[in-house]
């Protein structure tokens, strides 16, 4: 039996258990007066499920018991799960070593011998209370911190004073980053590779003296996969040192793809422009310090748009993959130390931090150029690319690294000028034509915007029928200081600076303006020709637009005929398809330009129901050369063929409309032959100022 007595401001339970009614009293009495809450048993067995029922927070127990005596009954309860840590004070009546002994391997707390002095009872229970309840706490932390040092991503090892491993943290990473789960008794430095051992080394040393020690990374080549791990070191207790392994191979990836990503081209994998400009400063700053002599080739590809326009953008981006290739190549010699760079669009820098003299960096340049005299092989075309490669050494061509640059590139542009596919070696006048390129490029982009463009209207002559059958509309600029710019200049200079779209735009409605003019004194055109750029087709409205300003100006589409570049053509993509289509069933009337001077097919022309199609005086009389022949060939067969120096031997035609249906057998006709050509007479029967009556 027991009794339980609840007293006001108790701060525990205890259990007593004893077979003696009057001891149990006493110790009641003992225990209440300190504030305990007290259950009652008279024997081990009547203990162990009062233990289960109340859960008492301390026990005092008699040795001799019937049925159960407090020995076994205080080791059963030790054997439970939530038995170990409660306190058990035994009360014996033999006061023996042996006894003694036997209560503790049983696993008493405390023992008192008889007769107990009750009035010390209270208090030896209260204390055994109180210290139970310190090591409950130290030990719900020590489990909270492990449980804490588990789940850190870190390996932990705290280390003796000999370095040696006394006990591991963090077992989720131990297999990953050491290959084994046994470090217990073995030392940092025997796990750790010979160049991380001269780190940590004084790294240790600086943490057992409480002194900081900056973290530091290494490799860690021992284990399965390897891995990038960071280490440091902190003092931990007394003269050991707690060491904190972290693997941060996913870390130095990620900053190395941030890297990649700042200072990688992402289409090439070459170096992009601003870790180009980087390496050139710093090149620059050593051969002011050392005079080591530098040098900067710059790559500009010629008429790159073109190859666009031809073959869409996924060939070109084939082709801009396939120059890097072909630089990495031709470059392979000075590989230890040329730098090369995609600078931005079509055009690619490489940096000679080692240059010999001025000789031998022309002669790599000229390397370059040759190179790029076979085809490339992109998307099962092949594609012919040229290059102007511009040339600046240090310290001829300048010292520092905005010069250098600014010089290469000036020389590059000089190439493209003269016609591209050379080598040019920066000079002084270079410059000077650069900055009026640049200067040029500006007064044409205030004249598009204000004034100081004109059209010119020139006659288009059907001369089977001897009479008018439209005009063709071209741009003239009269420069306020420079007079009359040839088309052959400015043109090439919009198309540049993408002033080519308002250009054309404003040609347009300049033209469509005229016409309307025309209307309104009622003089009969049959139909006015104009450019329009190839770039108005990366829009998926061009219909729509031209439809627009058709009705803005009231002209029929039929009066309208669009000029456009057999690279559009070539593109074959849905959308240019589409918008061909569109135009053509808006009524507008669609005519090849310059054909001849590009990859020209006359297959194509039937696909896309061209009204007409302009020969480009470099395409020639097929019958005079022996590759004239092989042209007529691949022409009648509808296969590509590439104007070249063999066409321009032939017998040169007039600029000329050929009808669709009879283009096919025109191609080889001579000049008189033609349906329609401009007339020998003054080209501009008309003009329109640039007035921007829009």
């Amino acid at each position: 039996m027991s009794t339980t007595t609840r007293l006001l401001g108790s701060s525990g339970r205890a259990l007593i258990v004893d077979d003696d009614g009057s001891g149990r009293l006493l110790a009641r009495s003992a225990l209440e007066q300190g504030g305990l809450m007290v259950f009652e048993a008279t024997d081990g067995v009547e203990a162990l499920q009062q233990f289960v029922d109340v859960a008492p927070d301390v026990i005092v127990m008699d040795v001799e018991m019937p049925r159960m005596n407090g020995y076994d009954a205080c080791a059963a309860i030790r054997a439970r799960p939530d038995g170990r840590r409660v306190p058990i004070m035994m009360l014996t009546g033999h006061g023996d070593l042996a006894s003694v002994n036997q209560a503790f391997d049983a696993g008493a707390t405390d023992f008192m011998s008889k007769p107990v002095p009750w009035a010390l009872l209270g208090h030896k229970v209260a204390y055994l209370l109180r210290a139970s309840r310190v090591r409950g706490e130290l030990e719900r932390s020590e489990e909270r911190q492990t449980a804490v040092l588990a789940a850190v991503p870190d390996v932990l090892l705290e280390l003796d004073q000999s370095n040696h491993v006394l006990q591991v943290f963090g077992a989720g990473q131990r297999q990953a980053l050491f290959g084994s789960d046994t470090l217990v008794g073995r030392s940092i430095l025997a796990l750790l590779p010979p160049d991380a051992v001269a780190q940590f080394t004084p790294m240790l040393n600086a943490a057992r003296r409480g002194e900081p020690h900056p973290e530091f990374e290494f490799e860690l080549a021992t284990s399965l996969s390897g891995a990038v791990v960071e280490a440091r070191a902190v003092q931990y207790r007394e003269h050991g040192v707690l060491v904190m392994l972290r693997d941060v191979t996913e870390r130095r990836r990620s900053l190395e793809r941030i890297r990649e990503l700042a200072y990688f081209d992402a289409l090439t994998s070459l170096p992009n422009v601003e870790y180009f400009r980087e390496r050139v400063a710093g090149a620059a700053a050593h051969h002011r310090a050392t005079g080591a002599a530098i040098a900067i080739i710059h790559v500009d590809l010629d008429h790159f748009q073109r190859i666009n326009d031809s073959f869409g953008q996924k060939v070109g981006d084939g082709v801009l993959r396939a120059v890097a290739t072909l630089l990495r190549r031709v470059l392979e010699p000075e590989r230890s130390s040329a730098f090369v760079a995609r600078f931005g669009g079509d055009e690619f820098s490489v940096l000679l931090p080692e240059a010999t003299d001025l000789a031998a960096i022309e002669a790599t340049a000229q390397r370059i150029s040759v190179a790029f005299a076979e085809p490339l092989l992109v998307e099962g075309q092949e594609v012919f690319v040229t290059a102007a490669i511009g040339v600046a050494a240090a310290p001829e061509h300048g010292t520092d690294d905005e010069a250098l640059t600014r010089n290469a590139h000036a020389a590059a542009g000089a190439a493209k000028l003269a016609g591209g596919h050379r080598v040019q070696v920066y000079n002084a006048a270079l410059e000077r034509t650069s900055r009026a390129r640049l200067e040029l490029a500006a007064d044409l982009r205030r004249a598009v915007e204000g004034g100081g463009l004109v059209l010119a209207f020139q006659p288009q002559v059907d001369l089977r029928q001897r009479r008018l059958a439209g005009f063709e509309v071209l741009v003239r600029w009269q420069h306020p200081q420079r007079g009359w710019i040839s088309p052959a200049e400015f043109i090439p200079i919009a198309e540049e600076s993408s002033l080519i779209v308002s250009l054309s735009e404003w040609v347009l409605d300049a033209a469509l303006q005229q016409l309307q003019a025309w209307q309104l004194h009622r003089y009969v055109v049959p139909r006015v020709a104009v450019n329009l750029s190839s770039a108005h087709f990366s829009r998926a409205d061009v219909a729509q637009w031209v439809a627009a300003r058709l009705n803005r100006f009231g002209v029929p589409a039929a009066m309208l005929e669009l000029e456009i570049t057999e690279g559009l053509l070539m593109r074959d993509t849905s959308q240019t398809q589409t918008a061909l289509a569109d135009l053509k069933a808006l009524g507008v009337r669609l005519a090849v330009d310059d054909f001849g001077t590009g990859y020209s097919a006359l297959s194509y022309l039937k696909r896309f129901s061209m009204d007409a199609l302009k020969i480009d005086r470099s395409f020639s009389d097929l019958g005079t050369d022996s590759r004239c022949s092989d042209l007529q060939r691949r022409h009648r067969d509808g296969a590509p063929a590439r104007a070249g120096s063999g066409s321009r031997r032939c017998r040169e035609l007039d600029a000329a409309q050929f009808p669709r249906d009879e283009a096919a057998h025109r191609a080889g006709l001579p000049a008189g032959q033609t349906d329609a050509g401009p007339t020998r007479r003054k080209s501009c029967c008309a003009t329109w100022q640039s007035s921007r009556q829009r």
